[in-house]
């Protein structure tokens, strides 16, 4: 039962990693924009941002099984 717990927290730890660096670069990002009076343009970061957060996750999950 431990092993299982072990081995589902290995896999899940990369795409937590990821998602938690991709939700920081997008704050970071949605600053710069705000600073920059860019605001029309944050939409587009967000999807844009999803985007790649979704298709690394997928990713990931492919790699882990």
């Amino acid at each position: 039962m431990r092993a299982g717990r072990e081995s589902a927290l290995k896999r899940s730890a990369p795409i937590l990693l990821t998602i938690s660096l991709g939700l920081g670069l997008y704050f970071m990002a949605k600053e710069v924009l705000f600073l920059s009076e860019l605001h029309a343009l944050r939409p587009a970061m967000m999807s844009l941002a999803m985007t790649l957060l979704a298709t690394l996750t997928f990713n990931g999950l492919k790699n882990a099984s």
